[in-house]
């Protein structure tokens, strides 16, 4: 089966609707202080001097895409933000040359499309940082599923269309949607601002928000070393710290001494409740039939307990 693409998307005409409205353009050559950046760009804005330096040089090989006027006649900015900045740059240093710049005028259509074209731009034009691609993971998926509520139709699961758009493995597109779901505000800070690598935020998102606070706290005192294999050191801790219970049975003898340290040298098994397992399976099957991807469950933990209780190893 062929991978879903952005492309698929943007050219799609499959809504139901049939009066579905049809983007149209023109090109004007707009006064680029009429022109303001879009509300919902989260991408940084960077290199702008060199780009500056090559739109005087080349000219401006690619037209800016805005909206329509609004209200007060402004322009928003559908994609080309750093083209847009680079030439108010010159602008603003002196060259009138760039007192207009021709753009691409879009005609109506739903305020998702637009979004998903301001996305789908940056993720083509430029290189991107892990934050901005974890970031473009969950507002795709919050965008589409926006598009299926108001009618269009998409065949799969919405994480695989998005992973596929995004050129990614559904086991990454895990990995981002734990991050932009359950890491805390300021470790989000942190990866936005490039501190801290993808999996040291990937790590710290599976960790209950107590243990975020906590690790945060060893972050301020002592940076980024502090919190890398964050999750492995603090299940290693709660090992060291965790004491066995006080027994009651009476001490081993010497003739029992030689069987007590083989056993103690076993590794216990997990005790897993067949149960509860057998719930959530039926929890993430029914939560999946009605149009979500199940992503409110551990799903790999659920599988990998109904694997162990099918092979009787627990």
């Amino acid at each position: 089966m062929a991978k879903f693409s952005m492309n698929d998307l943007l050219n799609s005409q499959s809504r139901k609707a049939p009066e579905r409205v049809q983007s149209e353009f023109e090109i004007r050559h707009i006064p680029i202080g009429k022109i303001i950046p879009a509300e919902n760009n989260k991408y940084g804005i960077r290199d702008i001097e060199e780009l500056a330096a090559s739109i005087e040089t080349m000219g401006l090989l690619h037209n800016l895409v805005v909206k329509e006027p609004n209200a007060e006649g402004f322009y928003e900015l559908v994609s080309g933000e750093r083209r847009f900045r680079a030439c108010k740059m010159l602008y603003e240093g002196g060259n009138e040359k760039f007192s207009t710049v021709p753009c691409k005028v879009e005609g109506n259509e739903d305020k998702a499309f637009t979004e998903l074209k301001l996305i789908y731009a940056n993720a083509t034009s430029r290189e991107l940082t892990d934050y901005e691609k974890t970031y473009q993971a969950g507002r795709i998926k919050e965008l589409l599923q926006e598009l299926k509520a108001n009618g269009y139709k998409f065949k799969g699961r919405m994480r695989e269309i998005v992973a596929d758009i995004l050129n990614v493995s559904p086991a990454q597109m895990w990995r981002m949607e734990s991050i932009n779901k359950n890491l805390s505000p300021e470790f989000t800070e942190e990866f936005k601002g490039g501190n801290i690598g993808i999996t040291t935020a990937y790590e710290l998102s599976t960790l209950p928000k107590e243990k975020q606070a906590t690790a945060m706290e060893e972050y301020k005192a002592a940076g980024a070393e502090a919190v890398k294999d964050v999750k492995k050191r603090v299940q290693n801790n709660t090992v060291k710290t965790s004491a066995p219970p006080p027994s009651s049975k009476p001490p081993k003898t010497s003739a029992e001494q030689p069987r007590q340290d083989a056993e103690g040298a076993k590794q216990p098994k997990q005790k897993i409740d067949r149960i509860e397992t057998i719930r959530l399976l039926r929890a993430i099957a029914h939560d999946i039939e009605s149009g979500n991807d199940g992503s409110s469950f551990d799903i790999y933990g659920v599988c990998m307990d109904a694997a162990s209780l099918l092979e009787g190893k627990v």
